[in-house]
């Protein structure tokens, strides 16, 4: 397939084999073709720049081949105020505009290659990354390569609401799908493809030995967080609900040992929080009383009471719905401390330019609709809006089950 072949690598450390070596390693150490150009995604290449800031444009990779940034800011954004920080009220999402390969950086290839480890949510910037590409390829007419890999919180839960169109942003890469899409990388790829019409020459390279019942640590791969928060797979599984509390005025545990899994502001009654959340008996999971002071984001240097979320039971724990219900927790008890964070809509269509000048409350963007956000503020029945939800995820999964590449159990 590729065979002679000048090759363009999108990549970063996580796409990682067995044996230790990156995705990247191995491919430079194959005589069969060339590595030309490497494009890194938000975070850089070895996964190590903070969410939010620019990848540089280009650099030098090993061996002197180029690493182009596929998240690069061309336009300076914004830098929150002091007070903004404190409050936690930031606004989320800065103005890129480079986010996919340029046709000229493509000139001197032959095809392109994407390698990165997904972590199972529809937030996961680098779903966005791989449907730019893809749209690159299709223009270019350039064969598009997808190394598949393990989804690591199972690949046969469904979980969250449903992305609208007028949500669609670069944390919420296409419309139709749930937060917790419960696919691989390459199925990621076939359903874009599909959903799109994309006319692109994609192939997809199938994993031996995964099935959609397993965890990550059940695979035998070594993680390596794919983002600097991406600590565990542990925290790729809270990361589906917990994610949402970057929507609000509270810290998502950024800049803290247990990013994801501690969550606080310095205003949070903490121990009332985790009382009440406990007396929900939520199915496999904890929360407990306890505080913390980031390094950076939000609330940077200042004491955050917090809850955190202890994983009892994987199999049974529902993070979506348990994200929910922390959030309703909090404004209620908090009625004149909770706010919702502000962002910017941020259409990945190239057929509708962005506009980041138009504010949006960032919960939408992650939720991929208004009404979790209205819901919660009116006081409305929050258990009624996630049975709604799973009713939604049992018919998300017969809609994408066309693009599954493997069994539900290995034979």
């Amino acid at each position: 397939m590729l065979a002679g072949k000048r090759i363009g690598v999108i990549t970063n450390h996580s796409a990682m084999s067995s044996s230790g070596h990156t995705a990247l390693d191995e491919l430079r150490g194959l005589s069969a073709f060339t590595v030309g150009a490497v494009f890194a995604p938000e975070h850089g290449l070895n996964g190590s720049i903070p969410a939010g800031e620019q990848v540089p444009a280009v650099a030098q990779g090993p061996g002197g081949v180029p690493v182009y940034g596929l998240y690069s800011r061309t336009v300076t954004n914004r830098e929150p105020a002091n007070d903004q920080r404190l409050s936690g009220v930031v606004a989320a999402g800065a103005s890129f505009d480079i986010k996919k390969p340029e046709l000229e950086w493509l000139e001197r290839l032959d095809a392109l290659v994407f390698d990165l480890q997904d972590f199972g949510s529809r937030y996961n910037t680098f779903l966005s990354t791989l449907r730019l590409c893809l749209e690159v390829a299709a223009e270019a007419h350039m064969p598009f390569i997808v190394m598949d890999r393990p989804n690591p919180i199972r690949g046969d839960r469904f979980e969250g609401l449903l992305l609208h169109q007028e949500y669609e942003s670069y944390v919420g890469f296409m419309p139709g799908v749930l937060a917790r899409h419960g696919l691989t990388t390459g199925e990621i790829a076939l359903l874009i493809r599909g959903t799109m019409g994309l006319d692109v020459d994609l192939s997809v390279i199938q994993m031996d030995g995964w099935s959609r019942d397993m965890w990550f640590d059940q695979t035998g791969l070594p993680w390596a967080p794919p983002t600097p928060n991406m600590v565990s797979a542990e925290t790729a599984l809270v990361y589906v609900g917990t994610c949402l509390i970057e929507g609000a005025n509270l810290s998502e545990g950024r800049g803290t040992l247990l990013p994801f899994h501690w969550l606080g502001a310095p205003w949070l009654d903490a121990r009332s929080t985790a009382e009440e959340m406990n007396a929900r008996r939520l199915p496999g999971v904890l929360f407990s009383a306890t505080s913390f002071v980031p390094h950076h984001d939000k609330y940077e240097g200042h004491v955050c009471q917090a809850v955190h979320v202890h994983v009892l039971n994987r199999d049974e724990f529902k993070p979506f719905a348990s994200a929910v219900l922390l959030l309703e927790s909090i404004k209620r008890l908090h009625p004149d401390k909770f706010a919702w964070a502000q962002g910017a809509r941020e259409s990945l269509s190239s057929n509708r330019p962005a506009d980041n000048s138009v504010a949006c409350p960032f919960i939408d963007l992650l939720a991929g609709t208004d009404r979790l956000r209205a819901v919660i503020d009116m006081g409305g029945d929050v258990a009624e809006l996630l049975e709604e939800s799973e009713s939604a995820a049992r018919e998300y999964g017969r809609q994408v089950k066309e693009h599954m590449l493997y069994a539900a159990h290995m034979e």
